[in-house]
């Protein structure tokens, strides 16, 4: 798969925010040990370098049929209708939204965040994911610097605040979760990122069907497996 179209869904005083990542195949550089010819430090699990192509809120108040036919017509598009995952929030009102795009031709994965420790199947083939897994995958990818945000991407500079205001609590129960710093702000791009991210990378190097277009669209690979 080539593309990761993630959103997660607002209400009507959240937006709905949408992005689009290109994995781009990474090949390791392996530095021969001394004193022999053959390649043989070992490869790192993941290798994949994510451009981010597109960041999107949708409107305040949008209501629901309106942004699942904005969507079909994005992934309507030539490059996104063969070769796209697409990974939809089915958290609280998420999961009547997804069976509407289901219905309207579409096979979103559907992503439940939670607060939990360990991903679990969730309804209508999706998954049970803790938040604090979600932005973890997305920090390790910034730190092995395998993410670019393209300078003229619109949006670039919110997407960065976002990641920035974000911290790390820690429970009694030593469980670390993510939040906002400021409970006012937005943290929209940052989950819906997090989730293509989180998803891509437990896909990499598998084969499997579009879940963008409905046609065939059953993946071969199992995220629950690789945990």
């Amino acid at each position: 798969m080539r593309y990761f179209f993630s959103v997660d869904l607002g209400t009507m005083q959240d937006y709905t925010a949408i992005s689009i990542m290109e994995r781009v195949p990474r090949q390791s550089k392996f530095e021969a040990l001394p004193g022999s010819a053959k390649r043989s430090v070992e490869k790192p699990k993941y290798t994949a370098v994510y451009v981010m192509r597109h960041l999107e809120r949708l409107p305040l108040g949008m209501d629901y049929v309106a942004i699942v036919e904005r969507l079909r017509g994005m992934l309507s598009h030539e490059k996104l209708s063969r070769q796209t995952a697409m990974i939809v929030d089915a958290t609280g009102v998420g999961t009547p939204i997804v069976q509407m795009m289901q219905q309207a031709g579409m096979a979103p994965i559907g992503v439940t965040i939670t607060t939990g420790s360990v991903v679990t199947n969730g309804k209508m083939g999706g998954y049970n994911v803790p938040k604090s897994e979600l932005v973890s995958a997305l920090n390790l990818v910034f730190q092995a610097r395998r993410i670019k945000v393209p300078t003229a991407l619109k949006l670039k500079a919110e997407f960065l605040k976002e990641l920035e205001r974000f911290k790390v609590t820690v429970s009694n129960t030593g469980i670390n979760t993510y939040e906002a710093a400021v409970a006012s702000v937005h943290d929209d791009l940052v989950l819906s990122t997090a989730m293509g991210v989180w998803y891509a990378e437990k896909t990499e190097g598998s084969t499997f069907a579009s879940v963008a277009t409905g046609r065939n669209a059953k993946t071969l690979f199992n995220p629950l497996e690789d945990l």
